[in-house]
């Protein structure tokens, strides 16, 4: 008996352990924002699956072309964006293998003024020991601008 609620306790306290190898979905949304205000691209495009979906305002599209994250960054940079902001963060739902997430999130420009509020889903799912974005679904004024071309 002894022996049982040995190993039950230290199944138990393995476990949590196990599972903290990987990122926490929070961390690796808040670190995508990091990089992106950082303009490290390459390491943006790599949060991403491809292919992925995205909703953007009333268009969905398919990006399978990791170049695209690439063109918004220049898209946005030319619309007057600085960098963005989180406002809240919150896990929808999550287990070991996928996650979804409600971000709320500001655009500023250069002089610190909000030119955009917006709200994204994000569905991710865990490949190869780390997070990646499957889908991307954003509300929020005027995402006219953010539209993806070169997606299907």
């Amino acid at each position: 008996m002894l022996r049982t609620l040995l190993a039950l306790t230290s199944l138990l306290l393995t476990a949590p352990a196990a599972a903290q190898e990987r990122e926490d979905p929070v961390v690796f949304i808040t670190s995508l924002l990091e990089h992106f205000n950082e303009g490290d691209m390459e390491d943006y495009a790599e949060r991403f699956a491809y292919p992925h979906g995205r909703v953007l305002g009333d268009a969905f599209t398919i990006i399978d072309d990791r170049q695209i994250p690439l063109r918004t960054y220049d898209v946005m940079r030319a619309s007057g964006w600085a960098y963005s902001r989180f406002n809240e963060i919150e896990v929808l739902e999550a287990n070991n293998q996928s996650a979804l997430l409600r971000v709320n999130f500001s655009r500023f420009n250069e002089d610190d003024v909000i030119i955009q509020n917006v709200t994204a889903y994000y569905t991710l799912v865990l490949k190869d020991g780390s997070w990646k974005i499957v889908n991307l679904l954003a509300v929020g004024q005027s995402l006219a601008g953010m539209q993806m071309d070169g997606g299907r």
